[in-house]
């Protein structure tokens, strides 16, 4: 068990992989999540808004696809179901 829990979180060469830095789309992302909380003009909320969920969607399919352990692959995969369902909402 304890095994399986290690490769989880590991790559390919046995190494602890549960983040990097620096992650640029991450950081666009937070970036423009956080100051779309304390803007008042609604043109660049929305963009803002767009800002945040395609880089936010970038960097999940970035690890979904390329991510170094299957935490990684894992967490991109939850975090682009989160955001389409976030927008979903946001359409209907």
């Amino acid at each position: 068990m304890k095994q399986k829990i290690r490769d989880f979180f590991t790559d390919g060469d046995d190494k602890l992989v549960v983040g990097q830095w620096p992650n640029a789309p991450l950081i666009i992302w937070v970036g423009a999540a956080l100051l779309n909380r304390f803007v008042s003009n609604s043109g660049l909320s929305s963009a803002l808004t767009f800002l945040a969920f395609a880089s936010g969607g970038y960097w999940a399919t970035l690890e979904l696809v390329h991510g170094d352990s299957p935490f990684r692959r894992t967490l991109g995969a939850i975090v682009l179901g989160v955001l389409a369902y976030g927008l979903i909402r946001q359409l209907l």
